[in-house]
């Protein structure tokens, strides 16, 4: 018997990757970038024209725009609950997360369709999944994905 539902190939794992990568960093901004003034009251009010001019230059992003390159939400509240959507999603996709602050992700991989392991990924490992583990080896038990592994 297996301890996870959904197990991915590497192929499949790699090409969730770049989206995967976008998420987290939107994570970090979301999670890193200082906040915006929530108290409106306190800035003087500007002439309408101004408000006008901000609003084209800080408005809503276009559709098109890498999910971790639109604006940010202007409230705490706002930036942890964006974050939390995200990363229930990941979840709910399979994807197990880690450590958030790293980047470090592990997707659950049936070795040679016999050995269940986890594919381990972080941020920092670049643009491919180059490693696997035990389920209770962890990080500092990573090793190699055989290059015959699916």
């Amino acid at each position: 018997m297996t301890q996870f539902k959904k197990h991915f190939t590497v192929r499949e794992a790699q090409e969730l990757l770049p989206g995967v990568q976008a998420l987290l960093r939107r994570i970090h901004n979301l999670l890193s970038q200082p906040i915006l003034i929530e108290m409106e009251e306190m800035r003087p009010v500007r002439p309408a024209s101004e408000r006008a001019r901000s609003m084209v230059i800080e408005g809503p992003a276009a559709p098109d725009l890498p999910i971790d390159q639109l604006p940010l939400p202007r409230t705490v509240e706002g930036r942890h609950e964006e974050a939390d959507k995200i990363l229930r999603s990941m979840v709910e996709r399979g994807i197990l997360i880690q450590d958030v602050r790293r980047g470090l992700i592990d997707f659950p991989h049936m070795l040679y369709g016999e050995r269940e392991v986890l594919l381990c990924y972080e941020l920092a490992d670049g643009d491919e999944i180059g490693w696997y583990h035990d389920l209770h080896a962890g990080f500092s038990g990573r090793q190699p994905i055989p290059l015959d592994a699916e």
